[in-house]
């Protein structure tokens, strides 16, 4: 695990091109660890549920970690909310933490293709 200046992990993804299809996100192989915050509302927020490539995974509050290998990966973030009218922001558990998706309660999950070279 590579780590940056400042003690913290180093972000592993980058969004694709505009008007890219395949994949959202382009990573490098090994773990990434996803972390949600409210972002506008009230209340908190968690992961529920965490698929990838259509597989259950462990949820290691607060946070949700993904492993990833060479090849197209979909991963599905589905979270709980305790203000049905709050917006999420789902980030990479990086240093500085990376802003990635909003996702609102009224619709609490959210997919994200990612591949790796």
């Amino acid at each position: 695990m590579s780590t940056s200046a400042g003690g913290g992990v180093t972000c592993k993804l980058t969004a694709s091109a505009a008007g890219t299809i395949q994949c959202d996100y382009h990573s490098s192989p090994g773990a990434v660890t996803f972390s949600v915050a409210i972002y506008s509302g009230n209340g908190s927020v968690a992961f529920s549920a965490f698929y990838l490539d259509g597989h259950q995974q462990t949820i290691t509050q607060p946070n949700v970690t993904a492993t990833l290998t060479n090849g197209p990966h979909k991963l599905l973030f589905v979270l709980a909310f305790s203000d049905p009218a709050a917006t999420a922001v789902i980030r990479e558990a990086c240093n500085p933490p990376q802003d990635l998706v909003l996702v609102d309660a009224s619709d609490p999950q959210d997919t994200m293709r990612v591949c790796v070279p």
